[in-house]
Formats: structure tokens, C-alpha cells, sequence
């Protein structure tokens, strides 16, 4: 628990100094023309988004030993995800082209496990936090819809998951790795498009991680240090208020 609360301080430090900094130039370079704000017309919108994880073909098939587990066979069933963050407009309400930009993203998602008879349900999901930014470029073809697409890159905090059965008897857990060799800093990558009509937005993602875990299986004395990938289509609804 102390690694992750360092890791999340330190992710977090690193997203709002770098929008600190993306924020002061771009006032910095603008003109007295542009710095008038509009009466009325809010700086940015807070987001709250919400959707299905739909993990990729080899995510979802059922794991026989570590080496599977290790290789992404995790028996993975549709999950969810919640969003919540901030989204700025750079441009102005009057442009049909402009830049998409969110600084700020806190993401969680889980995942329940079926490993076939006697296992049905994990005593932990898998689940993941993540803190993330979204930088893109919208097109405004008529008045209040906006179409998107978008880059999202975070930082991920795998929660790992644990999974025991007595029929057939077995147990197996992954958890973020403490190993030296691990890096500290792990990145999720996350290409999207969205559609947006007023406040309300729908958003298709295709998402890719590889989380370093530490994975036991079967009870076994040994325990692997490795790179899990994870690939999701995630369909959301968002609110951007």
C-alpha cells in the first residue's frame, strides 16, 4: 500500500504540473483580445463518465497455469469503469476545428474472472486505477454536436486480483509488482472517438496496457515477475457539465 500511494502522489504531481505549465503558456501567448472572457461562458466542464470494458479475444479465454496467466489468458468477463475529471476549451464555442484537451482524468475499472466449473468468481476482481489527460481535435458540423478523436495516455496502478476454488482445488493472485526490476511508472495507451450532442457524449476506446504483476498460481513456492497485457474496446457515456 505504500508503494501505491507514492506512485499515485507522484502521477498526480507529474499531471498537474505539466497542465500548470501547458496552461500558463498558452495564456502567456495569447492576445488582450483573447484573454476577454466571454459573460457567462465557463473556462472548462467537469466530466463524469461511465462504460463497459470488453476485454480483447486472448483476455478472455481461461488460464491453465502462471504461463498463461503471464502471457494475458485471464478469464475475463465484460467489467465497468468510472471516470471523473476536467476538460478545458482552448479554442472557444465559435470554432468548428480546434483542439481537444482534458489535463486531468481519475479512472477506475474492474473486471470479474470465470475459470470454467468450481471457479465462477474471484474472491478479488481484476481492477486498475489509473490517472490520465485525453489530448485531440474536435470538428463542429452543426450547432451543439462535436465529433472527436482522441489520445489518452495514463498512469496505471494495477490492483491485481485473487482467485481460490475447492473444485478443482487451486488458488492464484497477482499483485502490482515490488520487484527491483519492476518499473515504477506504468503507462496504459488508450485511442478514441467521441460523439458529443450538448453536455452528453458517447465514446468509443480502444485501450492497451501491460501492468507488471507479481502471479502465483496453484499454491506454488515460486512466483513470477511479469508483463500482463490487457487490450479493451470500451464503450462509455460521459456528462461534460
Amino acid at each position: 500500500m505504500k508503494k501505491i500511494s507514492i506512485i499515485s502522489l507522484a502521477v498526480m504531481a507529474f499531471i498537474i504540473a505539466n497542465s500548470a505549465v501547458v496552461s500558463a503558456q498558452f495564456v502567456g501567448d495569447a492576445s488582450p483580445a483573447q484573454t476577454v472572457s466571454t459573460p457567462g461562458k465557463k473556462p472548462g466542464t467537469v466530466i463524469f463518465k461511465f462504460g463497459t470494458m470488453m476485454p480483447g479475444s486472448n483476455n478472455k479465454l481461461t488460464p491453465g497455469s502462471s504461463i498463461d496467466v503471464a502471457a494475458g489468458k485471464l478469464g475475463m468477463q465484460n467489467g465497468f469503469m468510472a471516470e471523473v475529471g476536467y476538460g478545458l476549451d482552448l479554442i472557444g464555442s465559435d470554432s468548428k476545428v480546434g483542439f481537444y484537451y482534458a489535463p486531468i482524468l481519475a479512472a477506475y475499472y474492474q473486471n470479474q474472472l470465470n475459470w470454467g466449473t468450481g471457479m465462477e468468481s474471484a474472491k478479488r476482481p481484476f481492477s486498475a486505477i489509473e490517472i490520465a489527460q485525453r489530448y485531440g481535435v474536435f470538428y463542429k458540423p452543426v450547432k451543439d454536436v462535436t465529433v472527436a478523436g482522441y489520445y489518452r495516455p495514463a498512469g496505471i496502478i494495477p490492483l491485481g486480483f485473487k482467485f481460490e476454488s475447492s473444485d478443482p482445488a487451486g488458488q492464484a493472485s497477482a499483485e502490482m509488482s515490488t520487484n527491483d526490476g519492476a518499473p515504477v511508472f506504468m503507462m496504459s495507451h488508450t485511442f478514441g472517438l467521441i460523439a458529443k450532442y450538448k453536455f452528453v457524449a458517447l465514446s468509443l476506446e480502444f485501450y492497451k496496457a501491460q501492468p507488471t504483476l507479481d502471479i502465483s498460481y496453484s499454491g506454488g513456492d515460486a512466483t513470477m515477475v511479469k508483463k500482463i497485457p490487457l487490450r479493451y474496446k470500451i464503450i462509455s457515456l460521459s456528462f461534460e457539465l
